[in-house]
Protein backbone atom coordinates (compact mmCIF):
# COMPACT_ATOMS: atom_id res chain seq x y z
CA UNK A 1 0.00 0.00 0.00
CA UNK A 2 2.47 2.01 0.69
CA UNK A 3 4.47 1.46 -2.71
CA UNK A 4 0.64 2.65 -4.40
CA UNK A 5 0.81 6.03 -2.41
CA UNK A 6 4.60 6.45 -3.14
CA UNK A 7 4.10 6.14 -6.69
CA UNK A 8 1.01 8.43 -6.74
CA UNK A 9 2.61 11.29 -4.98
CA UNK A 10 5.30 10.92 -7.45
CA UNK A 11 3.10 11.01 -10.27
CA UNK A 12 1.32 14.05 -9.18
CA UNK A 13 4.33 15.80 -8.52
CA UNK A 14 6.08 15.21 -11.93
CA UNK A 15 2.14 15.76 -13.50
CA UNK A 16 2.27 19.02 -11.85
CA UNK A 17 5.36 20.28 -13.01
CA UNK A 18 5.26 18.84 -16.83
CA UNK A 19 1.44 18.99 -17.47
CA UNK A 20 0.26 22.25 -19.15
CA UNK A 21 -2.64 22.86 -16.56
CA UNK A 22 -3.75 26.30 -14.74
CA UNK A 23 -1.33 26.93 -11.88
CA UNK A 24 -3.54 26.74 -9.18
CA UNK A 25 -3.80 23.06 -10.68
CA UNK A 26 0.04 22.57 -10.63
CA UNK A 27 0.19 23.55 -7.02
CA UNK A 28 -2.46 21.38 -5.71
CA UNK A 29 -1.24 18.62 -7.56
CA UNK A 30 2.77 19.30 -6.53
CA UNK A 31 1.34 19.62 -2.54
CA UNK A 32 -1.10 16.68 -2.76
CA UNK A 33 1.65 14.59 -4.42
CA UNK A 34 4.23 15.94 -1.70
CA UNK A 35 1.94 15.34 1.54
CA UNK A 36 0.94 11.23 -0.73
CA UNK A 37 4.98 11.12 -1.24
CA UNK A 38 5.89 11.99 2.59
CA UNK A 39 3.33 10.04 4.02
CA UNK A 40 4.47 6.86 2.44
CA UNK A 41 8.26 7.51 3.24
CA UNK A 42 6.82 7.69 7.04
CA UNK A 43 4.57 4.18 6.24
CA UNK A 44 8.03 3.23 4.82
CA UNK A 45 10.28 3.99 7.51
CA UNK A 46 8.48 2.73 10.71
CA UNK A 47 8.45 -1.00 8.66
CA UNK A 48 11.94 -0.99 8.57
CA UNK A 49 13.07 0.62 11.97
CA UNK A 50 9.97 -0.45 14.44
CA UNK A 51 9.87 1.55 18.12
CA UNK A 52 10.37 -0.96 20.59
CA UNK A 53 9.98 -0.71 24.18
CA UNK A 54 11.25 -3.71 26.41
CA UNK A 55 11.91 -2.25 29.48
CA UNK A 56 7.80 -0.99 30.24
CA UNK A 57 7.63 -0.96 33.84
CA UNK A 58 10.64 1.41 34.29
CA UNK A 59 8.72 3.77 31.90
CA UNK A 60 5.57 3.73 33.58
CA UNK A 61 7.25 4.49 36.78
CA UNK A 62 8.78 7.53 34.60
CA UNK A 63 5.90 8.67 33.18
CA UNK A 64 4.29 8.41 36.92
CA UNK A 65 7.20 10.72 38.02
CA UNK A 66 6.47 13.18 35.37
CA UNK A 67 2.57 13.52 35.89
CA UNK A 68 3.65 13.91 39.70
CA UNK A 69 6.13 16.67 38.99
CA UNK A 70 3.28 18.13 36.76
CA UNK A 71 0.63 17.57 39.61
CA UNK A 72 2.96 19.39 42.71
CA UNK A 73 3.26 22.48 39.68
CA UNK A 74 -0.34 22.48 39.79
CA UNK A 75 -0.74 22.18 43.83
CA UNK A 76 1.86 24.88 44.45
CA UNK A 77 0.27 27.25 41.83
CA UNK A 78 -2.96 26.74 43.19
CA UNK A 79 -2.31 27.54 47.01
CA UNK A 80 -0.58 30.49 46.00
CA UNK A 81 -3.25 31.86 44.03
CA UNK A 82 -5.26 31.03 47.07
CA UNK A 83 -2.55 32.82 49.13
CA UNK A 84 -1.85 29.00 51.35
CA UNK A 85 1.26 27.61 52.52
CA UNK A 86 2.53 25.57 49.27
CA UNK A 87 4.28 23.39 51.98
CA UNK A 88 1.47 21.89 52.63
CA UNK A 89 -0.13 21.45 49.59
CA UNK A 90 2.72 20.07 47.98
CA UNK A 91 3.78 17.58 50.76
CA UNK A 92 2.07 14.56 50.13
CA UNK A 93 2.72 14.75 46.49
CA UNK A 94 6.52 14.69 47.17
CA UNK A 95 5.84 12.04 49.50
CA UNK A 96 4.56 10.05 46.20
CA UNK A 97 7.40 10.88 43.89
CA UNK A 98 9.85 9.66 47.00
CA UNK A 99 7.86 6.29 46.43
CA UNK A 100 8.46 6.03 42.82
CA UNK A 101 12.24 6.95 42.76
CA UNK A 102 12.63 4.25 45.52
CA UNK A 103 10.58 1.92 43.05
CA UNK A 104 12.67 3.14 40.01
CA UNK A 105 15.71 0.65 40.56
CA UNK A 106 13.53 -2.33 41.51
CA UNK A 107 12.01 -2.00 37.94
CA UNK A 108 15.09 -0.90 36.11
CA UNK A 109 16.16 -3.70 33.22
CA UNK A 110 13.32 -5.46 33.92
CA UNK A 111 11.78 -6.96 30.54
CA UNK A 112 8.17 -6.81 30.04
CA UNK A 113 7.13 -9.98 28.18
CA UNK A 114 8.97 -12.16 25.92
CA UNK A 115 8.58 -10.59 23.06
CA UNK A 116 8.79 -6.23 23.34
CA UNK A 117 5.44 -4.12 22.33
CA UNK A 118 6.26 -2.48 19.11
CA UNK A 119 4.38 0.99 18.17
CA UNK A 120 3.25 2.33 15.40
Amino acid sequence: MAGFVFATGLILIVGGIMVPIPLRFQVLSVVLGVLLYQTALLRMYDRFLPNERKYLALRAETNRLLTLVRDMNQAAVTARSMGMDRASYVEPIVRQMHATVDRLPLVAAELAADTPQTLH
